[in-house]
């Protein structure tokens, strides 16, 4: 299939900045910002000067939203997105429980949700699509998350209720914390292909017992722990993370399987790729800046003093040659 479908999540906050923020998901301004940042790279742009610019005219279109009506914006949205919600238009807007009244796209403290015009006379209310269940749309759950969170029991252990909540992620349960308290409640959030309609108190326990400890590496001595995260479920040990696969149960998966995961090879994706790359080249200019600095430290070498020459020594005057008396000849 290898198709991206958009989640209503997606749709909405696609369309809002269609209406409000339309330069910056143009196509064109993609595409030369890509060519600028291209000539930040090849040094022909100042990056300082490129962002300052950036940011004086996103700065203005910011200020320009903050003097919209939430009303104007859920108003555009519903219009924006009716044939998505109600593809069969006014019919589909009918409200099913007063009969009177119009659905259209509302906002509560959960999220968007679709609701009665009439409220609070009509309480009716249906939710978005929300992440869950096999084929991750559980409607039957999600109309029971899609304004307020379900209370599931209470935690034996704290005596304090634990309820099934909507996060931006999905679902997720939670140990609510007293009403005076600032501390961050214990979450877990709900892995895919859970039913989050059959979740009980029992199953919440368990969630919340996360991560739990598989066992010590055979190897390292070190343990190895199994917990979900905002990617899905996943192995530690010695501080790296493995992703658990779809067949294999995060709650139940043994040493064998998870000392046998954790010894298959990573593979390269871009992300890790490009991060191998950041980090070589910081390496590379972190050595370069040592050598230099080393340089700079290294005392100079004092060129050597260029020798005198010698004095020349006058030549000694020779004494002049003393002539040989003439000889007297023999008439004499």
């Amino acid at each position: 299939k290898k198709r991206f479908i958009p989640e209503d999540r997606g749709r909405l906050v696609t369309a809002f900045l269609q209406r409000f923020f339309t330069r910056y998901v143009d196509y064109d301004f993609t595409a030369n910002l890509e060519e600028e940042l291209d000539a930040i790279a090849g040094g022909h742009v100042e990056w300082k000067e490129a962002l300052r610019q950036f940011w004086i005219d996103f700065n203005r279109v910011i200020g320009e939203t903050k003097n919209l009506k939430i009303s104007e914006v859920i108003d555009h949205l519903d219009e924006e997105l009716g044939p998505h919600f109600f593809p069969r238009g006014e019919e589909d807007r009918k409200c099913p429980a007063c009969s009177t009244g119009r659905l259209s796209l509302k906002f509560g403290k959960f999220g968007a949700f679709i609701g009665c015009i009439n409220y609070p006379e009509c309480k009716f209310t249906k939710p978005l699509e929300i992440a869950g269940g096999e084929d991750g749309d559980d409607k039957d759950a999600a109309a029971a998350l899609a304004n307020e969170p379900k209370i599931l029991g209470t935690d034996p252990d704290t005596g304090r209720s634990v309820s099934l909540r909507r996060g931006p992620y999905g679902p997720y349960v939670q140990i609510d914390p007293p009403e005076e308290s600032k501390d961050k409640p214990k979450r877990q959030g709900i892995p895919k292909g859970v039913d989050i309609a059959a979740m009980d108190l029992a199953a919440a326990l368990k969630l919340l017992a996360l991560p739990r400890e598989v066992g010590t590496h055979p190897e390292s001595g070190k343990k190895i722990e199994a917990g979900i995260g905002r990617f899905g479920p996943y192995l530690k040990h010695d501080g790296k993370f493995k992703s658990i696969p779809k067949d294999d149960d995060v709650m139940s998966i043994g040493m064998n399987r998870a000392v046998e995961l954790l010894a298959q090879p990573v593979k390269e994706t871009w992300r890790t790729k490009k991060k191998a790359e950041m980090l070589a080249k910081k390496e590379a200019e972190k050595a370069e800046k040592a050598a230099a600095k080393a340089a700079k430290k290294a005392p100079a070498k004092k060129a050597a003093a260029k020798k005198k020459p010698a004095a020349k020594k006058a030549a000694a005057k020779k004494a002049p040659a003393k002539k040989a008396p003439a000889k007297k000849s023999k008439s004499e």
